[in-house]
């Protein structure tokens, strides 16, 4: 994995959904055609790095969350530096930190079948909310149909051979991947095995903020 950070970029106009850049001149005066814009300058930050999933940053602080080693760590000028460990075997996927230096992370043993989000504020008791268990006992998702409309013989006999069904409903699963701050110390979490957009409060309550199509 390679850690990259993008500087100067060039100015651009969003207009119309449309990306372009902005040309201004009197009516009846040509125009003299725009500068070709220069691409970014990256710099390569780190190489240590094996399946970094997501960023956070926080003033001038960048926390890495790294599936490959199930670790949160601090991007520093001697490399980065470990600050949370998830579960060996299994992976840390979202990471996010908040105004007052709440960081947070999403992790998973799958062997277990264990899926939490850890809360460590900058001063206090760190807090585990088990999505998991949330998933187990509401499955908000057991309403909604996957899979294939009208199926052909042809993919029903494909998708038996491999043992999936062509369609089904919602199944009790769990994969916390992503996660962001909310105001007052809540957090969004993205589900993509409960395929929802879940809030956990300040408390540790989870509550379902919306069910995916």
């Amino acid at each position: 994995g390679v850690l990259l950070m993008r500087l100067r970029p060039p100015l651009l106009l969003l207009a119309g959904g449309t990306l372009a850049a902005a040309v201004i001149a009197a009516p009846g005066v040509a125009s003299a055609a725009p500068a070709a814009a220069k691409g970014p300058t990256v710099k390569v930050l780190n190489r240590t790095v094996i399946a970094p999933y997501h960023l956070a940053h926080s003033n001038s602080s960048v926390y890495v969350a790294d599936g490959g080693t199930s670790t949160v760590s601090k991007l520093t000028s001697k490399g980065l530096v470990a600050v949370a460990h998830g579960p060996q075997g299994g992976e840390v996927a979202g990471v996010a930190i908040n105004g007052k230096g709440t960081l947070a992370y999403t992790a998973s043993d799958f062997a277990a079948n264990l899926h939490v989000l850890t809360i460590k504020p900058k001063n206090g008791k760190t807090r585990t909310v088990d999505l998991g268990a949330f998933e187990q006992t509401h499955n908000p998702d057991k309403w909604i149909r996957y899979g294939i409309d009208n199926p052909t013989q042809c993919q029903r006999d494909a998708l038996d051979a491999v043992g999936f069904p062509v369609s089904y409903r919602g199944v009790a699963d769990s994969h916390p991947y992503a996660v962001s701050a909310l105001p007052n110390d809540a957090w969004v979490v993205a589900d993509a095995g409960g395929n929802d957009l879940l809030k956990v409060d300040k408390n540790g309550r989870i509550s379902v903020i919306s069910v995916l199509p």
